[in-house]
């Protein structure tokens, strides 16, 4: 898990109240990425590590399916990876679809070390486009 956090950019410290209201619904991995990392992006600032209280009110007027669910990262395109019956899904607004990237999570943080996943799943190419124009991150 450390080496995809190489270049972390942390936004804010994960206040602990939080990690105990939420220990019982989001993966292990995700609580220890809390304590170690906090809050911030990765991957070049394509994925956004976020306080999920912050996205419920989004989660719940955008889609009636997976209003509870706990979203657990934000993308800098739009979309949102959530935590949702066991599995890890995308819900990709730009496109309008969800997908189901892998259920557990134990390989999801190795997994973003794989161009192909990066693409494959979280669609995302025109990030790479968008920052090798402009210069600069987008999130």
């Amino acid at each position: 898990m450390d080496k995809i956090f190489d270049g972390f950019s942390i936004e804010a410290s994960v206040p602990e109240a939080l990690i105990i209201k939420y220990k019982d619904r989001v993966p292990e991995e995700i609580l220890e990425a809390w304590q170690n990392y906090g809050f911030g992006t990765l991957m070049d600032g394509y994925l956004k590590l976020v306080n999920p209280q912050e996205y419920e009110e989004i989660l719940e007027e955008s889609s009636e399916r997976y209003k509870d669910s706990v979203v657990l990262f934000t993308t800098a395109m739009g979309d949102i990876l959530i935590w949702s019956d066991g599995y890890v899904r995308l819900l990709n607004y730009r496109y309008g679809i969800v997908k189901t990237i892998m259920s557990k999570f134990k390989f999801f943080f190795q997994s973003l070390e794989s161009e192909k996943f990066k693409s494959d799943y979280l669609m995302w190419k025109p990030y790479q486009e968008a920052v090798k124009k402009t210069g600069n991150t987008c999130l």
